[in-house]
């Protein structure tokens, strides 16, 4: 009951005396709210990420390599791949494991190619099973292609081109109006016109010959990031092979149906994998080697993350403890009265630790809804950014990540609350005498 009361008197006391602690509020509410976006930021960040490397970019959520493929510099770069043995035994797994929605073969090669106009290009391909790849895209990246159209399933002789390879071999193609609103590509064929039909690509065998083909360039696709974009193209599996006159692939990229089971799939296909003695590794998106940008990234921004809420939670500590020293210091003879009415020592602590609590939840509770109109602010103005090693523009927005935004409430409502019992302590300490004799 008399806990109640020095609630009910905190309670009184935060509300009466805001002025007071208005330059104390605004701090905690600003800093709230740039903590805040800076999260949703984030989270959107994040989530752009992701989706463009596990669905877009095709890795999945698990991927399956050989051995040390990720660290190891081999002269030979076939001793890095897979043979069709271990595709089998692996294939064999993972069609065992219902967790797993689907996965498709990869192999990577480098060469040169020609549209016949004189200009040639180095240029880094990646087969893939085309079905497979489509459905790990989804629905929602079933379209990759900004100009022309995705690779058929049924022709062996098609391959996609970088944006920039593009331009440098002297294709022309429009991209005006191919993104939708939510930042996918309209499903809608846009001319590509090259120099020449068809596009020749020369590469050394797993042999150590030369072979070229001459495919059909059908789509343009955005890599995201423009070094990829100069050097990329994108091609059936069986055309990269026959190329590389090699059944070998680099590795498998594995879509799960639960993506929270990343983990726990990842260490049971290890174990089943070792088990079988199957010379490769298992390891997770986001420790595959081309997504080691990603990575840095997200940790480096994780970083920042963490940098801003402590230089917040310092600024909200000290506001506190020089608002609540100001009120502590006029409000002596206030205590020494209620101490005089029977009110004990831990009553006053208490009553001043709750004021603490009240005046961080008020203060959070305004930035949070600063935050919340804010964010929608930004989502609706379409704003984009340009982060430099992009290939184009970044959507700038602010995913709501209430939970988050809860957990940094809670953490400065601690951090106000400890505060106000640092202070207050001394206050407690008072003589009742000298308490009612002060003058402020």
């Amino acid at each position: 009951m008399r806990s109640l009361v020095m609630f009910r008197l905190a309670y009184r006391n935060v509300l009466l005396n805001w002025r007071h602690s208005l330059a104390t509020i605004l701090a905690i509410c600003l800093g709230y709210a740039a903590v805040s976006l800076f999260d949703g930021f984030m989270g959107h960040i994040r989530g752009f990420t992701v989706e463009s490397y596990v669905s877009r970019g095709m890795v999945g959520h698990i991927v399956v390599q050989k051995t040390g493929a990720g660290a190891k510099v081999h002269d030979d770069i076939w001793h890095a791949t897979l043979d069709e043995p271990e595709q089998a035994r692996i294939t064999a797994i993972l069609e065992k494991d219902t967790r797993i929605a689907t996965f498709s073969r990869f192999l990577s090669i480098t060469g040169v190619g020609s549209l016949g106009n004189g200009k040639q290009a180095v240029f880094i391909g990646i087969g893939h099973d085309v079905e497979k790849g489509r459905a790990i895209r989804g629905d929602k990246w079933l379209w990759n292609t900004i100009a022309g159209r995705p690779l058929a399933v049924e022709d062996q002789s098609e391959v996609l081109i970088g944006m920039g390879l593009a331009r440098r071999f002297g294709c022309e193609f429009d991209t005006h109006g191919a993104m939708t609103s939510e930042g996918t590509y309209l499903p809608v064929e846009r001319k590509i016109s090259c120099p020449r039909s068809n596009l020749q690509l020369s590469v050394t065998t797993e042999h150590l010959q030369v072979n070229a083909l001459d495919l059909k360039p059908v789509g343009v696709v955005d890599m995201l990031i423009r070094e990829f974009n100069d050097r990329f193209i994108m091609l059936p599996l069986q055309t990269a092979q026959k190329l590389a006159d090699s059944k070998r692939v680099n590795h498998f990229s594995i879509l799960l149906e639960d993506p929270d089971q990343q983990y726990r799939v990842a260490t049971d296909l290890r174990s089943q994998i070792e088990a079988d003695g199957i010379d490769a590794e298992v390891v997770h998106w986001l420790d595959y080697a081309a997504a080691a940008p990603a990575k840095g990234g997200l940790e480096i921004l994780s970083i920042f993350r963490s940098l801003f809420l402590t230089v917040i939670g310092v600024i909200s500590a000290m506001s506190v403890a020089n608002s609540m020293m100001k009120s502590i210091n006029e409000r002596v003879r206030e205590i020494g009265t209620l101490r005089s009415f029977g009110f004990r020592r831990d009553d006053i602590l208490l009553m001043l630790l709750a004021e603490g609590f009240f005046l961080g939840a008020f203060s959070c509770a305004l930035g949070l809804l600063l935050t919340v109109v804010v964010a929608s602010l930004i989502s609706a103005a379409g704003l984009h950014f340009n982060t430099g090693v992009m290939s184009d523009t970044t959507p700038l927005k602010v995913n709501m990540n209430i939970a988050s935004w809860l957990a940094t409430f809670l953490v400065l409502c601690a951090v106000t609350t400890l505060t106000s019992w640092l202070v207050a302590r001394r206050a407690t300490r008072l003589v009742v005498a000298d308490a009612l004799r002060h003058v402020a």
